[in-house]
């Protein structure tokens, strides 16, 4: 009897090592989920650079397109950014006590992938904790954890499992990979976050399949992709260039 208890209590063990400690997972949630606009999520990625990672649909509104002239005749399509707010709320139990509004700027963004980029104006930001890019592939039947604000129901966070790897829909004119999600992803939580069993970042969630639990997340390859090809690298990696090494490089003697 006693030996069977000693298996049980190893076993257990075993299946729990490298989970999220739960302590862990919810100071990351509360310092790194944040509400996007009037309905979407996004993800304190990087600190020092101030960088919150959320989905392009998510502030559409904020880009306003115009007509410039051309000293040769010719015109040019250009965006003009609106500031973009994001909000974090702070509870007593279930009493709201507070909520916090910051002003971020959209710095990158790509439509067919669905990414965009927001820093905050801010220059000193008060968190300590920031999300882990996986730079590891996602395998079929790992845990996910999704996080975000769906039906700004705020900080929720969801459990369920990698469904599927390979999902390929076309959204516009281009086909993006999906990975497939059982968490229930729903409204508000695009842009969110999805994290594997240790708590480092593996994708976007950014759309569902109505009346399923079946959500669709961005894999993290696509994102360091997108990170990469916008001169933000040292977003997930210190020892890339800065951005503004990277957008201005200087040849070496």
């Amino acid at each position: 009897m006693l030996k069977s208890i000693v298996t049980f209590i190893a076993m257990t063990l075993a299946t729990t090592a490298g989970a999220w400690e739960l302590g862990a997972m919810n100071r990351h949630i509360d310092q790194t989920n944040f509400i996007v606009g009037s309905g979407c999520s996004g993800t304190l990625i990087n600190i020092k650079e101030r960088l919150i990672l959320t989905n392009h649909h998510c502030i559409t509104g904020a880009i306003q397109w115009r007509m410039h002239n051309n000293h040769d005749g010719t015109s040019t399509r250009m965006a003009d950014h609106k500031p973009i707010p994001v909000f974090q709320k702070i509870y007593d139990g279930h009493t709201q006590v507070s909520a916090t509004q910051f002003i971020t700027n959209l710095v990158a963004w790509d439509e067919d992938l669905d990414l965009a980029l927001l820093q905050f104006k801010q220059v000193d930001i008060p968190f300590s904790l920031e999300a882990t890019i996986s730079q590891e592939p996602v395998h079929r039947g790992e845990v996910a954890w999704v996080v975000g604000n769906p039906m700004m129901m705020e900080n929720t966070v969801m459990k369920g499992v990698i469904s599927s790897v390979n999902r390929l829909l076309k959204v516009g004119a281009r086909e993006i990979p999906y990975l497939q999600v059982d968490a229930g992803v729903t409204g508000g939580n695009s842009g969110g976050s999805m994290y594997n069993d240790d708590g480092i970042f593996i994708g976007v969630p950014g759309a569902a399949a109505r009346g399923t639990v079946i959500g669709l997340a961005i894999p993290a390859a696509y994102v360091l992709s997108f990170l990469d090809e916008f001169c933000r690298t040292n977003a997930y990696d210190p020892t890339a260039p800065s951005y503004e090494e990277c957008v201005n490089p200087t040849d070496e003697e």
